[in-house]
């Protein structure tokens, strides 16, 4: 059996969905998935987070300050090239990441490669896949897995389905996804979605 942001996902037909987005709508869906989580994190966190997480929020906040002008090819490469130099090593990622911080580093990246490619294939489409699911891990692992407590997947998906930040998150991913495919030009600015 699936877990549930598997089985929502897979409802929703979001693989299919993002097949059909096209190239910068994708890339900023996976971005504003990313800033949701971070958001919804850093809401309920009171110590400090990793400071290679903080650069990459300052990244991803730049890049909505910005915005339409970041979504720009040689913008998202300049992001990209930033986001590949601090990318946590593994062995960082075991040692220094207590909050599952790496995780979303991934999907950031994940999202300016996707934003950085040439052409719009089901193998971009992956790209944003990946990165919303690591915006969804990351919210997962830091409300519910920083005991280490949930390890079978019928112990994950029972806490997935009675965690509002799961929840939540599974919704305003779908939610955010439906407000950009109806968007005709430009997707709004994050703050408006």
């Amino acid at each position: 059996m699936p877990l549930i942001w598997d089985k929502r996902i897979d409802q929703a037909n979001v693989k299919a969905r993002l097949n059909r987005l096209g190239l910068p709508k994708a890339a900023i869906y996976a971005l504003g998935c990313a800033t949701h989580s971070r958001d919804v994190v850093l809401t309920s966190h009171q110590q400090p987070l990793h400071p290679t997480f903080l650069k990459a929020a300052r990244l991803l906040d730049d890049f909505w300050t910005e915005y339409p002008e970041s979504i720009e090819k040689t913008a998202f490469q300049n992001r990209l090239e930033i986001i590949l130099d601090i990318l946590p090593d593994e062995e960082q990622r075991v040692t220094e990441y207590p909050f599952a911080e790496d995780t979303w580093i991934d999907g950031i990246a994940a999202a300016f490669e996707l934003a950085a490619m040439d052409d719009y294939s089901e193998r971009a489409a992956l790209y944003a896949l990946n990165a919303v699911d690591r915006a969804y891990i990351f919210v997962y692992t830091f409300h519910h897995e920083l005991d280490g407590m949930n390890k079978t997947e019928a112990e994950i998906r029972a806490v997935e389905s009675q965690s509002k930040f799961c929840v939540d998150e599974i919704e305003f991913q779908l939610g955010l996804l439906s407000v950009i495919e109806s968007s005709h030009e430009i997707p709004p600015n994050y703050a408006e979605m």
